[in-house]
């Protein structure tokens, strides 16, 4: 069996309710020349989960801030992760307040990693390694799908 790489752009969705930490975050993602789209909070995001119709438009990966009012970052998490479309996207759950116990629950409800907020941006200033990493795990999605 072969497979062949997309060439479309990773799509990128992201959940966090400080407007200022949005801007920090698109910029550092324009500047590597990616694209990220913002929902102000959990339930903005499940909005946008349902507008989206396409298996072809969903995001690539999923960011979520773990502080959000009204709905936490992890109830959010649980609801993507109950959802039968969006289950098996890869989901990132950051915070400048990283707590073992919140960081074991954040994956026992599905996350796919979980980083310090300090940790996300020196990552993001790396996108090759994030990115690099990302196409390997997309590689595998689209064997599942086809």
């Amino acid at each position: 069996m072969v497979f062949t790489q997309s060439r479309r752009k990773i799509r990128v969705l992201a959940a966090d309710d400080d407007h200022e930490d949005q801007m920090a975050i698109k910029e550092v993602f324009e500047n590597i020349g990616r694209q990220i789209e913002f929902a102000d909070s959990g339930p903005i995001l499940e909005e946008k989960r349902d507008q989206i119709t396409s298996k072809y438009k969903m995001p690539d990966i999923i960011m979520l801030d773990l502080f959000m009012p009204p709905l936490h970052g992890i109830d959010t998490l649980k609801r993507l992760k109950a959802s039968v479309d969006w289950h098996h996207i890869p989901v990132i759950i950051y915070s400048n307040y990283p707590d073992p116990d919140i960081i074991e629950h954040a994956y026992e409800s599905g996350a796919t990693s979980f980083m310090p907020g300090n940790q996300i941006l020196s990552i993001w200033l790396k996108p090759c390694r994030f990115f690099g990493l990302l196409a390997k795990r997309q590689f595998r999605w689209q064997a599942k799908i086809d």
